[in-house]
């Protein structure tokens, strides 16, 4: 899921082999099912900049229009099929983070697709989700390892790593960053509920 404006977010969704996008918008306190994108391949992961859309699907990260138009393949590896998870997209749009959970490693590309660096850690084990900040703080969600990293700001090299397994944080599948309340909001894949850690970012 992500923003796509002030009020409505993008879903991506695969029910029954299709491929589509649900838009969602916020009416009166009430939550509104909007258009619907089908797509070619399979919706994953979701981002969006300035009317863009980018979507991981299994083995690519592909950039789409908001009608749906495939714009290019900004990223594919067809040796692993799955690999190719989540994204997120840094405010100014020139920064795009991937995860390969095959691999376990954070992708970090320019905005045409190509390879700016990559990191991978001993605590970072098939990274799941990935969240931007407005400051460009990015964390990554270790599934397996139980983990959520924050990576530094060449993202390069581990800055820090937050609670493990033990401290509550189990099989982390999504992760968010609210700056009104300090906050990392956590998603578990194992059930249904939600972590809120408070922190000071680095």
């Amino acid at each position: 899921m992500c923003q796509v404006d002030t009020n409505e977010v993008g879903v991506t969704m695969n029910p029954s082999k299709k491929h589509e996008v649900q838009f969602i918008s916020v009416n009166d306190g009430r939550l509104v099912k909007g258009r619907r994108l089908k797509l070619p391949r399979t919706c994953n992961g979701i981002a969006c900049h300035q009317n863009d859309l980018y979507i991981t699907s299994d083995t690519a990260l592909c950039k789409y229009t908001m009608s749906g138009q495939m714009v290019s393949t900004l990223y594919e590896d067809a040796s692993a099929n799955g690999a190719v998870l989540k994204c997120a997209v840094s405010t100014s749009g020139e920064k795009i983070f991937v995860t390969h959970n095959v691999q376990h490693m954070l992708l970090t590309l320019a905005s045409d697709g190509s390879l700016l660096s990559t990191f991978t850690d001993p605590k970072l084990l098939w990274p799941r989700a990935v969240h931007v900040t407005a400051a460009g703080q990015v964390f990554v969600c270790g599934c397996m390892s139980n983990t959520i990293v924050q990576v530094c700001r060449d993202r390069r090299q581990k800055l820090a790593t937050l609670p493990t397994g033990g401290d509550g944080v189990s099989y982390p599948a999504s992760v968010y960053y609210n700056r009104k309340t300090s906050s990392i909001i956590v998603g578990r894949g194992n059930n249904n509920k939600i972590l809120v850690l408070n922190v000071v970012l680095v």
